[in-house]
Parts: structure tokens; sequence; C-alpha cells
């Protein structure tokens, strides 16, 4: 498409058309006025009158300055294109645009990618119990409610007030192939969610022996 519609040859055809338009008498344009202006800003059926009766441009700038009032329904168009021609459309966000948002949003670089999968590796290791949250979660807080109510010890990381939260996150779901909290894991082994905690019948038993009850 080419950018600049002007040159379009329909474009072309329609603005001699227009301007034809334009200078018939009943809009009281007159084409051969230097300063290229409207000379009346009401609609006659006498003939424009003649450059010679505006020689002085500043005069016809007066002229149409007044002539051009937007918000009256009743005035002409305005003879500069820029009113009447057709916009070009907003372009598509371009690649660099794209990588300097992405920059900004915050997505994790690949040495905080690695650093945030050591990190969650080594709370799975150093803890019997580990529960991957979020503070305002209510299936979180279901399952940490089971595992006080069971006696156990576990240990929970609440990711939305951690800065490396949303890191972790990425990691776990890599590791795992879960996304959503809570995401737990018992002895090493991942236990899945809330629900998968709570259907769990051998529950106590998985505590046991991963030495989280007494």
């Amino acid at each position: 498409m080419d950018p600049y519609p002007i040159r379009n040859p329909a474009h072309m055809r329609g603005m001699r058309l227009l301007l034809r338009k334009l200078e018939s008498p009943k809009f009281g344009y007159n084409r051969s006025c230097s300063c290229r202006r409207y000379l009346s800003s009401t609609r006659t059926s006498e003939a424009p009158s003649t450059c010679a009766e505006h020689a002085n441009k500043a005069h016809c700038r007066r002229q149409s300055s007044a002539i051009y009032n937007p918000d009256r329904s009743s005035a002409p168009l305005h003879a500069s294109p820029r009113f009447w021609l057709p916009t070009r459309a907003n372009p598509k966000p371009s690649m660099i645009s794209s990588f300097f948002r992405s920059i900004f949003t915050g997505r994790p670089s690949l040495a905080m990618a690695e650093a945030a999968k050591t990190k969650a590796q080594q709370l799975i290791d150093d803890n019997a119990v580990m529960v991957f949250s979020k503070s305002y979660c209510p299936y979180c807080n279901a399952t940490k409610r089971k595992l006080t109510d069971l006696g156990a010890k576990f240990n929970a990381i609440e990711l939305d007030t951690i800065s490396d939260g949303s890191a972790i996150q990425d990691a776990l779901e890599e590791m795992t192939g879960q996304r959503s909290v809570p995401n737990i894991f018992i002895a090493k082994k991942h236990i899945g969610g809330n629900s998968d905690l709570q259907a769990r019948t051998d529950l106590t038993t998985l505590l046991k022996d991963a030495g989280a009850l007494a």
C-alpha cells in the first residue's frame, strides 16, 4: 500500500473532481486568486470576484480566517488538503519496539532464570515438605491449613512477596509442567496442587516417611 495516498491515481482523480466542484460559483472559490483561499463565507449564485479585487493578500488571509470555522456546519470545507486527504493507518509495532517492550516489562534474563531454577531446586532439596505459595491464594491457604492440622513441618514461600517470585514460578513450570500455585513437594517428589494433596489417602504416610511428622 502506498504510504502517500496522494500519489495514487484514484486519489488524484478525486482531488481534481473536488477542486472542480469547489470552483463552482455556489462555493465562492476563486482559483485565480494567488492566496488560494475562499473569498466568500456565504454560498452565492454569482460568479466569484476576480483576484484584482483581492490583490492585497493580507486581506484575503483575514477573509479566509473569518470564513473557516469548524464549529459552523454551514461553513465550506477548508482549502488545505490536510483536512480531507485520507490518513495513513497506524503501522504495526516494529521488532525493535517489541524488543524494548520485552526489556521493560520485566521478562527475566537467562542468568536470572538459571538462578531462579537453582534456588527452587535448593528449596526442594533442603525441606521435607516444600510449598510454593502466594499469600492471596485461597487454595494455597487450604494446603497450609491441611498440613498445619496434621502437625506437619513444612516450609512455604510466598512468590508474590519476593522479587524473583515470577522467575521461580517460571522455573517450576519448566521443572514440573505446573505453573499454578500451590506447587507442593514432599521428600523431593512433586505432589501437585491443593486438590492433589487433599485427594492423597496416603498423605500421612508420605509425611512420616519424609520426616515431616514426629
